[in-house]
C-alpha cells in the first residue's frame, strides 16, 4: 500500500510530516521511505522543507533521536515510523513532554503490533498481510523450481495490499 500511511497523515491536516526509519540499507524501509516520498510529491499542500527521513538506527537511544528530532524541528506535526518500536518510542516520548497526540502531532507505524487498539492513544497502523506475502513467495519459489526457472524478470512485482487501521494517534 505504497504511501497510504503519508495520505492519510496529510488528509489529516499534517505539513510537516517525517519518516523514521530503523535502516537505510534494508530494502523495507527504503519502500516504505518510497511510498513517503511518493504520496509527498503528488499532494498539493504547502510542505515545509526538512529532512524528510530520519535514522533511528542506533538501538540504544532511540528515544533521545526522536526527543531531539522533536525540540530540534518544532514544527513537526506528523511522524511515518517504518516499525512499531520507534512508533511506541515517539508515544512515550511525547507522553513525557506533553505533547498532545493527535492535537499537535499524528503519529502512524507500519506494524501488525496486536496491542496497537490499546495503546494511549491507540495507534493507527498500516498492516501489510505477513502470510499472505511468505504464501506468495512460496509460491513463486516453487513455481521457479518446477519449471526449472531460477530466475524471475528483472521488472517482475507482486501487489499484495496493506491496511489503514485508522485510530486515534491521527484522529481528532
Amino acid at each position: 500500500m505504497r504511501g497510504a500511511g503519508s495520505k492519510a497523515s496529510f488528509e489529516r491536516g499534517c505539513k510537516f510530516p517525517v519518516f523514521l526509519s530503523t535502516s537505510d540499507a534494508l530494502a523495507i524501509c527504503q519502500n516504505r521511505f518510497s511510498g513517503f516520498i511518493h504520496v509527498i510529491s503528488n499532494i498539493e499542500n504547502e510542505i515545509a522543507t526538512h529532512p524528510f527521513v530520519i535514522d533511528c538506527s542506533n538501538d540504544k537511544n532511540i528515544y533521545e533521536q526522536i526527543s531531539s528530532i522533536l525540540e530540534k524541528f518544532p514544527a513537526i506535526d506528523g511522524i511515518v515510523a517504518s516499525v512499531e518500536k520507534l512508533a511506541i518510542q515517539t508515544l512515550l516520548v511525547c507522553a513525557e513532554n506533553d505533547i498532545p497526540i493527535p492535537q499537535r502531532i499524528k503519529v502512524l507505524a507500519f506494524s501488525t503490533l496486536e496491542t496497537a487498539p490499546l495503546l494511549n492513544p491507540s495507534l493507527t497502523t498500516i498492516s501489510q498481510p505477513a502470510f499472505e506475502i511468505g504464501k506468495h513467495s512460496t509460491e513463486t519459489l516453487i513455481t521457479m523450481i518446477e519449471k526449472k526457472k531460477h530466475t524471475i524478470a528483472d521488472n517482475y512485482k507482486a501487489v499484495i495490499p496493506s491496511s489503514l487501521n485508522a485510530r486515534k494517534s491521527t484522529l481528532l
